[in-house]
């Protein structure tokens, strides 16, 4: 025992809160024979040192048969106990056990590992009257586990996961009973349906039943003594009005049914693999009123099979068959079922009531509303064209598809079979093309089509539902808003400018309505590029760049350079917006956004009115986390002397107020101020930075809101505040991550800290 009281002496002098002890370090015999029975005291005891608060004990053998009754001392701020003892049915065992609990009355949480089967009324008798604050319970005696929520001394919810019904004795079913088990999961289907049905007949607010798969079990009749049907009527009766879901998990089959108020809403088979089902599977499923279906996988020797599934089924609204056929992209196999075939089987007569089914090929989806037996809505995913079989495309050819995606860039080699497609599908609504880099192509090395070429296929005659269009080439995507065959605006979205082809540029030059949007910062070096690019564009109405706050001053004066010289040159422009981005996801800003310390976030958006080479309106919106000094070149100092005036928001943190008051009066007058809100958090502030505060104000006839966390150095800040909030009445304190209010340093208290709130009218 002396290597214990060793233990416990160090543990206290190191004032630990949170212990685990490991048995396996215990299990040699003890030298010390005369103190054997008491051999665990010193670890008990350390829940009675008012420091150890969480004790975590491990691989223990006869734990509570070796302690005395001296080491059961009052322990009131122990709070949680958690351990996998082996705690034996024993008088002693379970006395000393409950000793010790009724020590710990500030004990919150119990988790108690028994690994012997016994009564779970033995082993918690007690502790709901002796712990008024346990909230959470668990105790796992190996067969069985229960995981208890408890408020003031009752159980109020409780889940239970049981291997097998038949390891519960009759004190096991008093105790649940008499409490609230709400959620039961049994790993074996029961043997007996009259124990399962006394179960759940002594449950009235059971709300969730699973059964899992343990061994290789038949889903059909018999169950091991227990009918599916009679075990769906054991839990609909009003008895179990608050009965939310069954489960039952078979390694082949599985079933999940939801109620509402004690009826079945809603009731879903999944079948693993066709090829596997036996005669009395089949049987039962047709005897099931199953709402959706979901087949993991099914192939051609499976269509006799899936044609007695669907048919007897008139209450099926949904079925998903995730893989059919074989997983081969480079060909189609003899296995593979026809769509079509398959299709037909799934619309067949008898399927009236069928809503949507979702058929996984690999080689590509097919998804599809019905209604009254024909297909609705209908949407084909094709990973690859060259990888379509001659049945595939004698199925497009057949069915008024809507949507179509492919998730690689065709190539040329697929330009006859991508055109037939479409020549096929005037009901298509929806065109994407979207590159998917995991996709991979049969041939990286092999030419794909351009993007005027696909542009072309998609706006033919025959497609006059389509739009938009969508296409996806990594380097550049192009959407399109199409009307009657003819593009009426595009959109094209690139990382760089070099991702932009010569063959692109060509196409773009055709067209009208154009946005271009660039993720990348703009460099220096690629100033002239862009000026380059935006000449040879005349249909250029719109243009985004994602940009870094030590480039903006720069990007925003070349473009609007940029477009003066295009009106000079052409008489006029169709230029009418640039927008700067603050982050290279061309995000719109967002007033409750975050940015990071040490860095600035800025967005600006440039209109302009008709041909004007000078006349345009901006707005801007700068979030500032960095502390800035007016004595260096700084690119948010030199954006704010020449365009202040453009700022709608300024979000400022960390600038020292001699900053803070040059950047008022920076801003230029020439035009008045757009500032709508204003935010800002100092250490130092004042009198001059409240006049310089109240005068851009003035001068902003939009402002709404005010947020200020400062810090008054004087008090001739204070009272200058003061008159301030006089003067703006309309103006409204908005919040602030560390709160609202002004401090004063100079008060004899040091800080002064107040809430503000300006109301009323102008």
């Amino acid at each position: 025992m002396d290597d214990l009281r060793v233990l416990s002496n160090a543990v206290t002098k190191a004032n630990v809160i949170h212990l685990t002890v490991e048995g396996i370090h215990f299990k040699n015999p003890a030298l010390d024979v005369i103190n054997q029975s008491q051999r665990y005291n010193p670890i008990l005891k350390l829940a009675s040192n008012s420091r150890l608060q969480y004790l975590q004990l491990r691989g223990f053998d006869d734990f509570f048969s070796r302690i005395s009754r001296s080491s059961l001392v009052p322990a009131p701020r122990f709070r949680v106990l958690t351990m996998d003892l082996r705690i034996t049915p024993k008088d002693k065992a379970i006395k000393s056990f409950n000793g010790f609990l009724q020590q710990c009355s500030s004990l919150t949480t119990l988790q108690v590992n028994l690994h012997h089967q016994y009564s779970i009324t033995r082993a918690t008798s007690d502790v709901f009257n002796k712990l008024q604050l346990v909230k959470s319970l668990k105790v796992d005696c190996g067969e069985f586990i229960v995981y208890a929520s408890v408020s003031k001394g009752k159980i109020q919810d409780m889940d239970m996961t049981v291997k097998r019904l038949d390891n519960l004795s009759s004190d096991d079913f008093k105790f649940i009973k008499e409490n609230h088990l709400k959620r039961l999961t049994i790993y074996h289907t029961p043997m007996e349906a009259n124990k399962l049905a006394d179960l759940l007949r002594c449950t009235p607010v059971l709300c969730r039943l699973q059964i899992g798969y343990e061994d290789e079990r038949r889903f059909s009749a018999p169950i091991l003594g227990i009918e599916l049907q009679d075990l769906i009527k054991m839990i609909a009766p009003k008895t179990l009005s608050k009965f939310e879901s069954l489960t039952i998990d078979y390694k082949r089959l599985s079933l999940t049914a939801r109620f509402s108020q004690g009826q079945i809403q809603e009731m879903t088979m999944k079948i693993g693999r066709v090829d596997v089902l036996s005669v009395e599977d089949i049987n039962f499923i047709q005897r099931g009123d199953f709402t959706r279906l979901v087949i993991e996988h099914a192939d051609m020797a499976d269509e006799g099979r899936l044609a007695d599934i669907f048919r007897p089924s008139p209450v099926l609204s949904y079925i998903h068959i995730r893989r059919l056929g074989e997983p081969c992209l480079a060909k189609a196999t003899t296995l593979d079922m026809k769509l079509h075939d398959l299709v037909k089987t799934i619309t067949a007569e008898t399927l009236d009531r069928n809503k949507s089914f979702l058929l996984n090929c690999q080689r590509l989806t097919l998804t599809a509303g019905l209604s009254q037996g024909r297909t609705q809505d209908m949407t084909m995913t094709i990973v690859q064209l060259s990888v379509l079989t001659s049945d595939d495309l004698i199925f497009i050819r057949q069915n008024q598809i809507t949507w179509i995606v492919i998730e690689t860039i065709p190539q040329v080699s697929d330009e006859n079979r991508l055109a037939d497609i479409l020549r096929h599908c005037p009901a298509l609504q929806q065109f994407h093309i979207r590159f998917k880099e995991e996709r991979g192509l049969a041939n990286t090395t092999a030419p794909e089509l351009r993007l005027q070429d696909l542009v072309k296929m998609a706006t033919a005659d025959s497609l006059r539902n389509l739009d938009p269009l969508s296409i996806d080439y990594g380097r550049v995507t192009w959407t399109g808003s199409i009307s009657k065959g003819q593009i009426q605006q595009m959109t094209v979205t690139f990382e760089r400018l070099h991702d932009l082809t010569s063959d692109d540029i060509i196409f773009l030059q055709q067209g009208h309505s154009i946005r271009l949007a660039m993720r990348q910062t703009l460099q220096e070096a690629d100033e002239d590029k862009l000026t380059n690019i935006l000449h040879s564009i005349p249909g250029l109405t719109h243009l985004q760049i994602g940009c870094k706050s030590e480039r903006f001053l720069a990007i925003v004066n070349s473009m609007i350079t940029t477009r003066e010289k295009l009106v000079q040159d052409r008489g006029s422009s169709s230029l009418r917006s640039i927008e700067l981005m603050g982050g290279e996801d061309l995000a719109p800003f967002g007033f409750l956004g975050e940015c990071h310390k040490d860095n600035t976030y800025m967005q600006s958006h440039l209109s302009f009115t008709e041909d004007s080479t000078t006349s345009f309106d901006m707005r801007t919106w700068i979030r500032l986390r960095h502390a800035m000094s007016i004595t260096d070149r700084n690119p948010v100092n030199d954006f704010i002397r020449q365009y202040g005036w453009s700022i709608v928001l300024f979000d400022e943190d960390l600038t020292r107020n001699d900053t803070f008051a040059a950047i008022l009066d920076d801003i230029p007058t020439t035009r008045d101020s757009q500032l709508e809100s204003f935010r800002f958090h100092t250490y130092w502030f004042k009198a001059d930075g409240f006049d310089r505060l109240d005068s851009i104000i003035k001068r902003s006839p939009n402002f709404k809101d005010l947020g200020l966390n400062v810090f008054i150095n004087t008090d001739s800040g204070l009272k200058k505040f003061g008159e301030m909030e006089c003067i703006h009445h309309s103006i409204e304190l908005c919040p602030l991550d560390r709160g609202y209010g002004v401090r004063s340093a100079s008060s004899n208290s040091e800080v002064v800290a107040f809430t503000i709130t300006f109301t009323g009218n102008h």
